[in-house]
């Protein structure tokens, strides 16, 4: 199926080119695709391999440029949120031990993360894209077992030439990349530098000062030698050094809250809860039993007095009352985000490869591959779609990757029908990787005690003592012990360092 693919592809560029001559011969014929996914030079159609490729021409003319867009056209594969599926077997999640069930390679080299080769330059100039259906663990190790995915650049030429391209678009899309390449010494030494930048606003609007988020800021740039000591033996290196800095895009909060309450966000509520009560209860909703039809009456939770139905704050309370796009209608959300700011991913990456091939003899090559990776990445995000300051909670990583391969690879072929593949691989990995949720204004005290910043904390013009210790004996207010609902006078009120801002309350 993806033979005949490109052969439909090939036919209709040979159509557009066909139709103003009116004199030109139409013929389909089957495009040749040089592979190496059997670790040697072969085209698709002599590669026992269940195998889709995808060249230069091919990338260039139906504008393909993520991996959204060419699993569109790769036979069983698809594309989640951790990396590429092939067959339905991929990375199930990214922390430590989720290793991927498709493994990639960038000119040879194994990358745990597919996510960088996968975006890198918005894959453009690559020479082609091979993707093997799985298992393939004989010729590429464990992490295969879904299939492989190799991804070979353009590599320098022995004449000079070069490309460039610019896009422009909406929310002040600029992308520009460009090529250039040819030889430094003739027959011996050529090279090649490749950079790209890209750039877009946020496409989701920032609500009451939070920023514009889902933005492009992504830029790279690489730089390969070819050199060519004898007639037998080729070194190619490969330096690339690419940094992404962005504002993540956040889901959408169409509506919330329940009775009266629907349709907004409950800013005025510490605490989420219904309590039974009577029509006359100020405040109280009216509940139909969508079964029996029986009616009951309820009321928010009193913070302090009634027990709650989440051990979690409203993360929205003392905040801004304010829902996605037209509350309760999905079709009529718009792109927008309201948050505290700190939505946000960088990363970092520095890689280098390289390949010696070595012929032996006419029926022999010996081939050494190095590769070496450094990625570090930071993620942050704020996910309670609110500025809210009580309760802030936010997913959070840190990684740092380091890693290198060797591989040793003797390619051999005994008479006109039997080819042999043999070697030894290295792989030495170190990733250390901080995961974790927390909320930063509560510190993680949920229920604990509110946050009096630095009237709380130890002050040297205190002699070491806080506020409330050195001015607490003038004020019976700070004096208090901590009045639980057991022990509280009925009728009184009282106050005291330790209890919930809300539970100040007259008990009555």
């Amino acid at each position: 199926m993806a033979v005949l693919l490109r052969a439909s592809v090939s036919a209709l560029a040979c159509l557009s080119i066909a139709i103003p001559a009116f004199a030109q011969e139409q013929t389909r014929r089957i495009e040749e695709v040089i592979v190496t996914a059997e670790k040697r030079q072969s085209t698709v159609s002599d590669t026992s391999i269940s195998i889709t490729a995808i060249g230069e021409q091919m990338i260039e003319d139906l504008g393909i440029q993520s991996a959204n867009e060419f699993v569109n056209f790769i036979p069983a594969t698809t594309r989640d949120d951790f990396d590429i599926r092939i067959r339905g077997v991929g990375r199930n999640f990214r922390s430590l031990g989720g290793d991927p069930g498709v493994a990639t390679y960038y000119n040879g080299v194994y990358s745990e993360d597919a996510l960088i080769a996968l975006t890198e330059n918005a894959l453009w100039d690559l020479e082609r894209i091979e993707v093997l259906r799985g298992p393939q663990g004989t010729l590429y190790g464990r992490n295969s077992i879904g299939g492989a995915i190799n991804y070979i650049s353009k590599g320098p030429t022995d004449e000079w030439g070069g490309s460039f391209r610019t896009q422009i678009g909406q929310y002040n899309n600029l992308e520009v990349y460009g090529a250039v390449g040819g030889p430094i010494i003739e027959d011996v030494l050529n090279f090649r530098v490749t950079a790209a930048k890209q750039a877009r606003d946020g496409v989701q609007d920032g609500q009451f000062g939070t920023q514009d988020a889902d933005d492009v800021n992504d830029q790279n740039t690489s730089f390969s030698l070819e050199w060519t000591p004898s007639d037998t033996i080729t070194v190619e290196t490969r330096y690339n050094d690419r940094r992404s800095l962005r504002r993540i895009g956040a889901s959408t909060l169409i509506d919330q809250g329940w009775g009266n309450n629907r349709g907004t966000r409950g800013t005025d509520l510490y605490a989420f809860g219904v309590r039974a009560v009577d029509a006359t209860t100020p405040g109280a909703s009216m509940f139909t039993h969508p079964i029996t039809g029986a009616i009951g009456y309820g009321a928010p939770i009193r913070p302090g007095v009634d027990i709650a139905s989440s051990s979690f704050p409203n993360e929205a309370f003392m905040g801004i009352d304010y829902l996605n796009g037209r509350a309760g209608d999905p079709d009529k959300a718009d792109p927008e985000i309201f948050s505290n700011g700190e939505n946000d991913e960088e990363f970092d990456q520095q890689a280098v490869a390289m390949t010696v091939t070595w012929d032996l003899s006419e029926e022999t090559t010996l081939k050494y591959v190095f590769g070496y990776n450094d990625f570090l990445y930071t993620f942050d995000i704020d996910g309670d779609h609110s500025n809210g300051l009580i309760s802030d909670p936010n997913a959070r990583t840190h990684e740092e990757v380091h890693n290198f391969s060797h591989e040793l690879q003797l390619l051999w072929s005994i008479g006109d029908n039997l080819e042999m593949t043999s070697g030894l691989y290295y792989f030495d990995s170190n990733r250390l990787q901080d995961f974790g949720f927390n909320s930063r204004r509560t510190q993680g005290r949920v229920q604990g005690p509110a946050d009096y910043g630095l009237l709380d904390a130890p002050n040297i013009f205190l002699g070491g003592a806080n506020f409330f210790q050195a001015f607490g004996a003038a004020t019976a207010l700070w004096t208090q012990p901590h009045l639980r609902l057991s022990t509280a006078p009925v009728g009184t009120g009282g106050a005291g360092v330790g209890k919930v801002i809300l539970s100040i309350r007259t008990i009555t």
